[in-house]
């Protein structure tokens, strides 16, 4: 056999067994569709201002090759970073990150070399909306060094499928919604978020899509109420679940569960944003 017939061949079964590994993903969560782990809701001591919890979704392995639309192939190495790598200050206080990598200590995040591309569904957002979502960028941004992009507006209302499924990523979705719509916003919780990610190579994983999803009734009470700090809060502290960033029990950060006031972050949610953006570059 030639050595373009024997290449052939080799390219064959690579494709069979990533084939297979799509059927037995498909099988376990349904490609398009991830479920969400939620860790048990805390509630606010305040009834004005209600920390989000964090939505962990469930990370899935494809082979595959995918294509790339108006976004980038993840398993493409790219070697520029988008903005320079921020400095780690010595936070006095704690962090937390919703995934590691097998290390243990590296977090899973976005790649830094690539944009971050948002969409935004303004169905039942308060009348400043765009300024709060242009702001929680501008806050994540500056803390992580990575960027971000607003592509333009949405009317999907498919919280559930904002994933990596087998052809392309859809941009992270900001919209605003009620507890019938998202069971997870039941209760004393003003927002949800999180990301999905892909084991882009062996033994590492990295964001490539996700959601915040903030509830309506508390954004319409804050906008009444003229509080456009606990409502710039609530949306800069689910940004941080969408780059990494977990619950703390301290008040003095904003990635507290519980917040009773906290609307700027703290020197351990800096910590913990700043490491997320040391982050190589894959």
């Amino acid at each position: 056999m030639s050595w373009e017939g024997r290449q052939r061949r080799k390219r064959a079964r690579r494709l069979e067994r990533r084939l297979r590994e799509l059927d037995r993903v498909d099988a376990q969560h349904g490609l398009g569709t991830m479920p969400w782990q939620l860790p048990p809701a805390r509630r606010s001591r305040t009834p004005v201002f209600v920390a989000g919890i964090l939505i962990v979704f469930i990370a899935v392995w494809v082979g595959g090759q995918f294509a790339t639309g108006d976004w980038r192939n993840p398993f493409t190495r790219s070697h520029d970073r988008l903005h320079p790598t921020p400095p780690i200050p010595d936070g006095d206080g704690p962090h937390a990150f919703m995934a590691t990598q097998r290390d243990g200590r590296t977090p899973v995040t976005y790649d830094p070399c690539r944009t971050i591309r948002l969409e935004i569904n303004p169905e039942g957002a308060p009348p400043d909306y765009r300024n709060l979502v242009e702001d929680a960028i501008e806050h994540t941004a500056t803390a992580t060094g990575f960027e971000f992009e607003i592509v333009g507006e949405t009317d999907s209302r498919r919280f559930e499928q904002r994933v990596f499924g087998a052809a392309t990523a859809p941009p992270v979705l900001v919209a605003w919604a009620d507890a019938d719509e998202v069971p997870e916003l039941k209760g004393d919780v003003a927002g949800v978020g999180g990301s999905s990610h892909l084991e882009v190579r062996p033994n590492f994983r990295q964001f490539v899509t996700g959601a915040v999803i903030l509830d309506r009734d508390v954004y319409a009470r804050l906008a009444s109420n003229h509080n456009r700090p606990h409502a710039q809060a609530i949306i800069d502290h689910e940004f941080g679940h969408l780059v990494g960033l977990g619950h703390v029990k301290d008040a003095g950060e904003l990635m507290n569960a519980d917040n009773v006031g906290q609307t700027s972050y703290g020197p351990g949610d800096l910590e913990g944003f700043a490491r997320l953006g040391n982050v190589p570059c894959r």
